[in-house]
């Protein structure tokens, strides 16, 4: 779920957590849809997928739920994008590039693209076929300079800074490439340097909880939220 670390919200924009003194205002309705060499996939754990189907038309039903915004993120480990077939009158894509432009045509929401991002024109690629922000995860912790580059080049406001992390001890820890590379860092400190370097959101995921039908890892969100936003 993504976590402001600059805006305050507007309109049906919302913070997740209750601090005190913040005005709390209604929840935003935010998808996160991973993709898998063409197909979207559910994952659990990071490393157990199931197919669930064409992206562009669960983009379209998602915009027609009226979603407030929508994280699409690529999670292939190789260039291989293939659906197989043509499916409901949609081209099959070989390309990720092409299926931004696709599902950008059909989201009539703000849409966050992220995954496999390793230079400033990977992003600027993305920002052109139609995604309002970038995310990226391992390239932002291996050069954390990107960061700030990212900012002044495309502005805080569609820089999206993915983190994922694990329950170790009595905190979490970062991890990187897909979630299968442990850093060390601990993930509030990191959280806070992605934000003080120029990130204007951060998207924290938890490994222990994904796919399990169990919610978010609250005390992980909470404990980012306050110290990412000053609160502590």
């Amino acid at each position: 779920m993504p976590v402001s670390s600059r805006e305050k919200p507007k309109g049906r924009a919302a913070a997740h957590y209750e601090f005190p003194g913040v005005v709390m205002k209604k929840n935003r309705v935010i998808p996160i849809l991973l993709l898998k060499n063409g197909w979207l996939v559910q994952s659990r754990g990071f490393n157990k997928y199931n197919n669930i189907g064409n992206p562009v038309t669960s983009v379209q039903r998602l915009s027609q739920w009226a979603s407030d915004e929508l994280i699409f993120l690529d999670i292939s480990r190789d260039d291989n994008y293939d659906l197989r077939r043509d499916d409901q009158g949609y081209e099959n894509r070989k390309e990720f590039i092409e299926i931004i432009q696709d599902i950008a045509q059909v989201a009539f929401m703000p849409l966050t693209v992220g995954g496999r991002i390793r230079s400033l024109e990977d992003m600027e690629k993305r920002l052109l076929v139609g995604a309002d922000k970038v995310a990226f995860n391992t390239c932002a912790f291996e050069h954390p300079k990107m960061i700030a580059e990212a900012a002044l080049e495309f502005g805080s406001q569609c820089i999206v800074i993915s983190v994922d992390v694990r329950a170790q001890g009595k905190g979490h820890k970062v991890y990187v490439e897909g979630g299968r590379r442990a850093t060390g860092m601990d993930a509030v400190e990191w959280c806070c340097r992605a934000e003080s370097l120029g990130a204007g959101e951060i998207l924290l995921n938890s490994i222990d909880c994904d796919g399990i039908g169990a919610g978010y890892d609250d005390d992980c969100f909470n404990t980012c939220c306050r110290k990412c936003s000053g609160y502590d």
